[in-house]
């Protein structure tokens, strides 16, 4: 530790005092600047991620166009179906693991069929007649 001299007046314990405060400031903003820097970096490597698990599931999708992905994920994880499915994956990944899957999914973790296997609260599916 180094030593460091006692100021003598009260003027120059105030200066001392601007300086550490200038001082906490700068250090403050540096690491703010290196924790937009880690956010920026984990968003990149989520997005890619995500964009390696879509061309992994939907044949072709590297000649789709923005539109039709966008038209694609509206008419298909934006419906109420998809709501649905979001939601109970959510919940499900919640729960311990020790859970059973919902029978929304079939064993290999795809969405079933919307009318066999999701039901409104209090309805049926339309199986049960």
């Amino acid at each position: 530790m180094s030593k460091q001299t006692v100021p003598k007046t009260t003027l120059e314990l105030i200066t001392s005092v601007e300086e550490e405060i200038k001082q906490l400031k700068n250090q403050k903003k540096k690491l703010l600047q290196q924790h937009s820097e880690e956010l920026r970096k984990a968003k990149i490597t989520r997005n890619i991620e995500h964009g390696e698990i879509l061309e992994s599931m939907i044949s072709e999708i590297e000649n789709f166009t923005n539109k039709q992905i966008t038209e694609l994920l509206k008419r298909t994880v934006g419906s109420s179906y998809g709501a649905k499915v979001i939601t109970e994956i959510k919940t499900r990944d919640v729960k311990s693991s020790t859970v059973s899957q919902s029978n929304t999914l079939s064993p290999n973790g795809e969405a079933a069929e919307p009318n066999s296997a999701i039901t409104e609260k209090g309805g049926g599916t339309k199986q049960d007649g």
